[in-house]
């Protein structure tokens, strides 16, 4: 009940005085509950190992003797023990933006959501949450608290959340190289080749019935496609998150994160083939309801590998020399876009030399592709 009122308390307003005062007063009151629980001397270890005692830093009372420290290990433990409605009722309140409000808060929903985009423990709705919560936050530019958060974490955590994004992101590429294939099969100026691929669309999932989640995906990467700002965002996002320390920039490469390069500069005549793929429907067992995935998400997905990243790296290297990129990409754009991609490139693998062994062609590809001359 306690860590129901908790989930509750965070979205409760407290602008105005009135409100405030309640709160407050709501707060007390449980803090007493826990007073009077802990004063069962048998039954005091299970009352502060309890995950409401370690999520709810401001009502809580440590038992004597006892210093209870309320790291991001913690709360990732607390919230594997806390049940699933408890966790869905958090990442919803999380998702609807009301826990922004302090720098305290978000610090805990920051650690918070980068726990729950973990899918050996939590179920595919949260997590399909959580990694949408987590690139609104990127997009805006508003993932400074974030970095932070990913800066203390391990390098499986690294892993988990960037090759995540990368995955939501290349939904979004699928999205829009469907755009560009449709607009160009009805103009009737364009000469399509013989072969009849360059109309080919990305297969699409069949329609199912959607979650919450998938409305509110659909709806975002509507607004995402071909928005220069959200890509410029996550590019340096993820160059400042590799400038963290090493565990980080490992975590990173190994999450497939040099994908983000080759992301920048995809559109209808580079379409990342071997990125992009086509959403697979899961078959759901007769009888069962529509809140389990109806297709694969980022998290349920190994990374990318690093033979497919340098494939494509070696296909945009050769081109990027041809008619049609320049065509495709001039200006400021291309300017923008090969600085922001270049930084990134250098913050993961040197600007100077090859600094991790298995990564020598991958930087050679990289470097050829961040420093051409247009």
């Amino acid at each position: 009940m306690l860590l129901h009122i908790y989930i509750v308390f965070t979205t409760l307003p407290d602008t105005a005085p009135q409100d405030a005062y309640l709160k407050e007063a709501l707060r007390g009151a449980c803090r007493l509950i826990l007073v009077i629980l802990g004063q069962s001397l048998p039954h005091q270890r299970t009352i502060f190992n309890h995950p409401v005692c370690i999520l709810w830093t401001g009502c809580y009372l440590q038992p004597p003797g006892h210093a209870v420290q309320a790291n991001l290990q913690d709360r990732r433990a607390a919230w594997r023990r806390a049940g699933r409605l408890n966790v869905t009722r958090r990442v919803l309140a999380i998702y609807n933006r009301t826990l922004w409000k302090s720098t305290n808060d978000a610090i805990d929903v920051c650690a918070d959501i980068v726990e729950l985009t973990n899918a050996q423990f939590f179920d595919a709705e949260v997590v399909d949450l959580a990694f949408l919560v987590m690139l609104k936050q990127i997009v805006s530019n508003r993932a400074d608290l974030l970095i932070s958060v990913l800066a203390n974490g391990s390098h499986e955590s690294t892993v988990r959340v960037f090759s995540g994004l990368i995955r939501l992101w290349l939904e979004c590429i699928g999205m829009q190289i469907n755009n560009e294939v449709e607009d160009r099969a009805n103009d009737p100026t364009t000469l399509w080749s013989s072969h009849g691929s360059a109309t080919a669309l990305i297969p699409k999932a069949e329609a199912v019935h959607k979650t919450f989640c998938s409305q509110e995906k659909e709806a975002f990467m509507m607004k995402m496609v071909n928005a220069d700002t959200a890509l410029y965002h996550m590019l340096r996002f993820a160059t400042e998150t590799a400038k963290q320390n090493e565990t980080v920039r490992l975590g990173m490469l190994d999450g497939g994160s040099l994908a983000l390069v080759l992301i920048a500069f995809a559109n209808v005549d580079f379409r990342l083939s071997g990125l992009v793929a086509a959403p697979r429907k899961e078959r759901l067992p007769k009888g069962t309801k529509s809140r389990l995935r109806s297709n694969v998400d980022a998290e349920a997905s190994p990374p990318i590998s690093l033979a497919t990243i340098n494939a494509e790296a070696s296909a945009l290297s050769f081109f990027i020399d041809s008619a049609k990129f320049n065509e495709s990409w001039q200006g400021q754009r291309l300017d923008t876009r090969l600085l922001l991609c270049s930084s990134l490139v250098y913050s993961l693998l040197g600007r100077d030399k090859v600094t991790d062994e298995g990564y020598e062609v991958t930087r050679a590809l990289f470097m050829k592709i961040v420093t051409i001359d247009i």
